[in-house]
């Protein structure tokens, strides 16, 4: 594989890692200290399509993610490519590892 397949592979990892990240986000500005959980979970449901509005689907769907972003960051880190992106993919496999836990460990 030459760096043109190494730098779509990169591209499909960030933009796997980056969908879930906004998601994590979405949950936390829609959690709402003053209202019942099953509240804040309703209107967080409500961003997603109908097909896609189970909280563990979402959570399976995001842990399938981060699994194949951290495949594509692993396998593009290894190929030639500069440097500094070997760092890096190291450090975004590691971060997709911590979220893809996080994630296990609270199932929404």
């Amino acid at each position: 594989m030459h760096s043109g397949k190494a730098k779509i592979l990169a591209a499909i990892g960030v933009l796997l890692m980056a969908i879930v990240v906004f998601d994590i986000a979405l949950w936390i500005s829609v959690a709402d200290d003053t209202r019942p959980f099953q509240e804040n979970v309703a209107e967080y449901l409500s961003y997603h399509p109908a097909w896609l509005q189970s909280p563990r689907l979402i959570t399976g769907v995001e842990l399938v993610m981060l699994v194949v972003a951290g495949t594509c960051f692993s396998v593009s880190g290894r190929k030639p490519m500069p440097d500094w992106w070997r760092s890096t993919s190291k450090a975004l496999l590691v971060m997709c590892a911590l979220l893809a836990f996080w994630l296990l460990f609270t199932l929404m």
